[in-house]
């Protein structure tokens, strides 16, 4: 049989073509929940102690979890070639339940690594004395390769946990695996396009970030695309291991 086989560029192009497609939805989705997202940070002002900026935070959370839960199905339906029903993919909510409520742990659980394999760098690179440059220099990359290079390893592992909640309605635990299972012996390619996707990113926010937009929406459809592809990849193992046992 074949081998399997992934490609960020594939995946790129059908993800423009989707975003060509269905530009006025995708594009006016994310500008509202960004106008929304600044509003929110706008008024939650510079001080964590102040009542306003919990307030605005936790409003904040809750614009981002329901948007986000409506726009992924939104995604998966354009994706797999459905005709997107907005009413339904943002009553989507209803359905999902008690789960929306360990997105967030979702979010923290893929955060969690990144920020402790910062502080051991931190902690690392203080026991050397700062006596010549070049010592600082050595330590700030292997800070680098100690902090980024793992954590961006184990984020793009974890980065299709949110879907399988939205997708499969799993729990924080059963979603984390499911993306790590979904991800073996692709992480190479995916961080790949991952690298493409934030060169994109960065060129849609030097547009004036009006581009930035559109450069989001782009993002969303490929890593939506690459979901996709990740899961008929992993239906066709299936099948193969079945009829290994058979």
């Amino acid at each position: 049989m074949e081998a399997l086989t992934f490609s960020p560029l594939e995946a790129l192009k059908k993800g423009w073509a989707l975003t060509k497609k269905h530009f006025f939805v995708s594009v006016g989705l994310l500008g509202l929940y960004l106008v929304l997202a600044v509003f929110c940070v706008v008024l939650a002002g510079t001080k964590p102690a102040a009542f306003r900026f919990w307030i605005s935070a936790t409003v904040l959370l809750l614009i981002t979890l329901f948007f986000f839960i409506g726009f992924d199905k939104f995604l998966l339906a354009v994706a797999r070639g459905e005709k997107p029903d907005l009413y339904a993919s943002f009553g989507a909510i209803r359905k999902i339940g008690p789960s929306i409520l360990l997105l967030p742990s979702v979010i923290v659980a893929t955060g969690f690594v990144a920020l402790v394999l910062a502080m051991l760098s931190t902690v690392l690179r203080g026991l050397v004395p700062p006596i010549y440059p070049d010592i600082l220099l050595r330590w700030f990359l292997i800070s680098l390769a100690i902090a980024v290079v793992p954590a961006y390893y184990v984020v793009v592992r974890l980065s299709y946990a949110l879907y399988a909640v939205t997708d499969k309605n799993l729990g924080a635990d059963d979603a984390l695996a499911e993306s790590w299972i979904l991800t073996h012996g692709f992480t190479g390619k995916l961080i790949l396009m991952w690298i493409m996707l934030i060169g994109i990113n960065i060129l849609g926010l030097l547009a004036l970030g009006i581009g930035l937009v559109v450069s989001l929406a782009v993002t969303f459809h490929t890593f939506t695309v690459s979901y996709e592809i990740l899961q008929e990849f992993e239906i066709v193992e299936d099948e193969i291991l079945v009829d290994k046992i058979s």
